[in-house]
């Protein structure tokens, strides 16, 4: 794909409201057709970016996780999420702080979209405070939001942190055969910091914040015998916590975002633009913890 000029915005603000019109009509299978058809199939491109030829892979199976609401769920509160959405102007929120991040940085344009999260989904709104999204594979971000007073109030800085993954995975691709746990790990926090740097500390995620720096130096042994572990699946225990795992749950984030909090502690001068590209084991070298 040709490096993009401008953001480009899937128009799911239209295409929602054209479900949430049409898809009372119909019921069970049909009505599954049709969300999919309005509001997947429109991503083809990055599905087949993400698929890489892998056989069974679905876009929508991968939305209906937690990103995209469930077609049986009452429609009509659906539609009151929708107008909450449109009458907080996210949109227009969204597309503004995707701007003002590029700016900040120089970096990419990014193809957009906007969804209604799975509030039947317990992490959605118990973990997650009705917010999920992903900005890793170039050139698409996806936000996916259940309209809650965090999700809404927070709705700025979670843009400012997908734009910054965009941004480091456009510099270390994620999934490449040198992307190890220490880029993993310092991914989130460098886009951690940033999101506190522009937006205050009360913006910090609190998976980020779940963990003191006394509890991450006890957990870090851990952490400093597998940094350079290679593959998305090895790095999932190290992330999230689970899987065998006897770690907390998101340890990896608060992880990373104290190594970062650590490096900068150590180089009051640098703030997150002067480390976005700078390499992740270059990051932990200079932190506290090493």
């Amino acid at each position: 794909m040709a490096t993009l000029q401008d953001f480009i915005q899937v128009p799911t603000k239209d295409l929602l409201l054209k479900f949430l019109e049409e898809g009372p009509r119909v019921e069970g299978r049909e009505r599954v057709k049709l969300q999919r058809k309005m509001l997947a199939d429109p991503l083809q491109a990055l599905w087949d970016l993400m698929s890489q030829g892998m056989s069974g892979f679905s876009g929508y199976q991968l939305l209906r996780l937690g990103m995209l609401f469930d077609p049986d769920d009452d429609l009509r509160e659906v539609r009151a999420a929708y107008d909450a959405l449109v009458a907080f102007q996210a949109w227009e929120k969204v597309e503004e702080t995707l701007r003002m991040s590029r700016k900040y940085f120089g970096g990419p344009a990014a193809i957009w979209a906007l969804l209604i999260a799975d509030r039947t989904k317990p992490d959605v709104v118990e973990r997650f405070k009705g917010y999920t999204g992903f900005g890793s594979v170039p050139p698409y971000i996806i936000f996916s939001i259940w309209p809650t007073t965090y999700s809404l109030v927070h709705l700025k800085a979670s843009v400012a942190r997908e734009y910054h993954h965009q941004m480091r995975a456009t510099l270390f691709p994620i999934g490449g055969p040198h992307f190890d746990l220490a880029s993993a790990i310092v991914n989130e926090g460098l886009a951690e910091v940033f999101v506190e740097e522009q937006y205050g500390q009360q913006s910090v995620s609190e998976i980020a914040a779940g963990l003191s720096i006394d509890q991450v130096k006890a957990l870090w042994p851990k952490y400093k015998d597998n940094l350079k572990l290679v593959g998305m699946d090895r790095h999932r225990p190290f992330l999230y916590g689970g899987y065998g795992s006897d770690l907390p749950f998101c340890a990896g984030f608060a992880v990373g975002y104290q190594i970062v909090k650590g490096y900068l502690s150590k180089h009051k001068e640098s703030t997150s633009r002067d480390l976005i590209s700078m390499p992740a084991q270059k990051i932990v070298q200079g932190s506290i913890f090493q």
